[in-house]
C-alpha cells in the first residue's frame, strides 16, 4: 500500500531527487521499489509528470527509463505549461533519439509546438547534424506534417511551413533534409498524401506487436474480426504494455475516426483510462481542423468523435472562451503563471495589439518576458524598451498597483535600461505577475486607444531551431 499521504514534503522531495537520479541512469529496479511503496508514479508536480522531469536534460536520460514509465502508464502525451509533451523535451537541446523513438511509438505528436514555437520535434529532426534519414522517415510515418504552419504572437513562423522554409533557405544546415523532403513532396503531389504512410506502414509496427496489433495499425477490420473469431486475445500487450485498442488510439489521426468507431466496438473491454488522453487530443485536433474546413467535412468526424467520447466516458477540459470586450473579465485559474496564460488566451489577439488595456498589459508583459528569457535578449533595444515603458505606464492607470509594486517595476525598468544582464529571470517574471495583479484589480474592460509601437520582430532562424 502506498504511503504517500503519510510522508512529509521534505522527505518526499528527497525521495523524488533519489528516484530522478535512478531513472536518469536507468536503474529502474531500485526506482520501482520506491514507486511501489512510497511515491506515486502518476503524480504531476506543477504541470510535469515523471517523463517530463527526467527529460529536462534529455541527452543524459537512459531510454530504458522512458520505456519503463510508459509501460507503467505514465501519460506520454501530457502537455506542460510550455505546451511541451515529453517528445518535445526528448528532441530539445541535447536530443535523445532513442527516447524519442519510444515516445513516438507511445503516441507522441511530432508536430506539437511549444508556446514559443521553437521546440517542434519534426523540425528538430530536419536540423539535426548528422542528418538522420531513418529518424525523419519514422517521424513522417507517425504523422509528421511538413506542410503545417505555426503562429507565434499571431504571425506565421517566418511566413512558411517547414517544407517551404527549408526549400527557400539554401543553407548547409538544411541541405540533406531539403533534398529528402523535395523527393517526398513530389511523391505526395503525384500519389496523394496517404502515399508515404501506406508505403512505410511497417515503421509503425514493432517486433513485440501481435497480429492483432498489426491489424489495427492497418485499420484492417476484416482481419480484426477474423482474429477475434479464431479466439485471439484482444487484451494482449506489446512492449509498451499497449493493448491493440490502446495502440490504435495512440496512432489515430482525424481521417481514421470512422474506422476507430468500429475498431472500438470490436475491441472494447471496459478499460477507458489509458485511452482518454488520446481522445482528448483528437478533440483538440478536430477543433483546430474545423477552423479551416467547411461543415460538410466535419460532420462525420465530429459524430464519430462524439461517439468515442461517450463510449469511453471522457470528460473534455473546459475550453477557454475569448473575451467579448464588454463583460467583466473572469479569472478561474489558480497561481499567477496559470492566470497569465488564461488571460492571454482570453484577451490577446492573434495579430497586433489588444482591444483592451487589460489585454495589452498581458501581451506586453508576455512579449518582454519571451524576448529576454526565451530569446536571450537577441532583439533587445529601443523598440522593446518602449514596450516596457508603456507597460509600466499602464500599470499606473485605472486602479493602479500599489506604490511598492510600481517602485519595484520601475527599478527593473531602470536596470534593463542600463544592462539587460543586470536583471534576473525571476525579476522579469515579476513583471508578468504584476500584470496579472493589475488585471485582477481592473476586471471591467477598458478600451485601448490607438498605439504606434506595434512592429515586426526579425529574429535569426538559428535562434529558433
Amino acid at each position: 500500500m502506498k504511503q504517500v499521504n503519510y510522508l512529509d514534503e521534505d522527505y518526499k522531495k528527497n525521495l523524488r531527487n533519489k528516484v530522478w537520479k535512478l531513472l536518469k541512469t536507468g536503474d529502474i529496479e531500485e526506482a520501482d521499489k520506491i514507486f511501489s511503496s512510497k511515491l506515486d508514479i502518476h503524480e504531476i508536480i506543477g504541470t510535469w509528470n515523471w517523463l517530463h522531469k527526467i527529460l529536462i536534460e534529455p541527452e543524459d536520460t537512459n531510454p530504458i527509463s522512458i520505456e519503463y514509465l510508459v509501460k507503467k502508464g505514465v501519460n506520454p502525451i501530457l502537455k506542460d505549461e510550455y505546451n511541451m509533451a515529453p517528445l518535445n523535451w526528448a528532441m530539445a537541446n541535447g536530443k535523445n533519439i532513442e527516447a524519442a523513438k519510444i515516445l513516438l511509438k507511445a503516441g507522441g505528436d511530432p508536430n506539437l509546438a511549444d508556446k514559443g514555437v521553437r521546440e517542434i520535434p519534426l523540425y528538430k529532426v530536419c536540423y539535426m547534424k548528422p542528418f538522420n534519414k531513418e529518424l525523419l522517415e519514422l517521424f513522417l510515418a507517425y504523422g509528421g506534417d511538413i506542410y503545417k504552419e505555426y503562429k507565434r504572437y499571431g504571425t506565421a513562423i517566418l511566413g512558411k511551413n517547414l517544407y517551404e522554409h527549408i526549400q527557400n533557405n539554401k543553407l548547409d544546415l538544411f541541405k540533406e533534409a531539403g533534398e529528402y523532403l523535395f523527393e517526398y513532396d513530389k511523391d505526395i503531389e503525384k500519389y496523394g498524401k496517404d502515399y508515404f504512410i501506406n508505403k512505410h506502414k511497417s515503421l509503425l509496427k514493432d517486433e513485440a506487436d501481435s497480429l492483432l496489433h498489426e491489424a489495427v495499425i492497418d485499420l484492417d477490420i476484416v482481419k480484426i474480426k477474423k482474429l477475434l473469431n479464431e479466439g485471439y486475445d484482444k487484451n494482449i500487450k506489446n512492449s509498451l504494455n499497449y493493448t491493440p485498442l490502446v495502440k490504435a488510439f495512440s496512432i489515430c489521426r482525424l481521417e481514421n475516426l470512422q474506422a476507430m468507431v468500429e475498431i472500438s466496438d470490436l475491441l472494447y473491454d471496459g478499460t477507458t483510462d489509458s485511452i482518454k488522453a488520446f481522445i482528448i487530443r483528437l478533440d483538440e485536433w478536430l477543433d483546430e481542423y474545423s477552423k479551416f474546413k467547411d461543415n460538410s467535412e466535419l460532420i462525420e468526424k465530429r459524430e464519430a468523435l462524439n461517439y468515442l467520447i461517450k463510449k469511453f466516458e471522457v470528460e473534455l477540459p473546459k475550453k477557454i472562451e475569448r473575451h467579448n470586450g464588454k463583460s467583466k473579465i473572469k479569472i478561474k485559474s489558480i497561481g499567477w503563471q496559470n492566470q497569465h496564460s488564461e488571460l492571454w488566451e482570453q484577451l490577446v489577439p492573434e495579430i497586433g495589439v489588444a482591444e483592451t488595456l487589460q489585454g495589452e498589459v498581458i501581451r506586453l508583459s508576455g512579449k518582454i518576458a519571451y524576448e529576454i528569457i526565451d530569446n536571450g535578449g537577441l532583439n533587445w533595444g529601443k523598440k522593446y524598451k518602449e514596450l516596457l515603458r508603456n507597460l509600466i505606464n499602464y500599470l499606473k492607470m485605472a486602479t493602479p498597483l500599489s506604490k511598492d509594486y510600481l517602485e519595484r517595476a520601475e527599478e527593473i525598468e531602470d536596470d534593463l535600461d542600463e544592462n539587460i544582464n543586470a536583471v534576473t529571470d525571476d525579476e522579469i517574471e515579476l513583471l508578468m505577475e504584476y500584470a496579472v495583479k493589475w488585471v485582477q484589480q481592473n476586471l471591467s474592460p477598458i478600451s485601448l486607444e490607438k498605439v504606434d509601437y506595434n512592429y515586426k520582430l526579425f529574429i535569426s532562424i538559428l535562434k529558433y531551431f
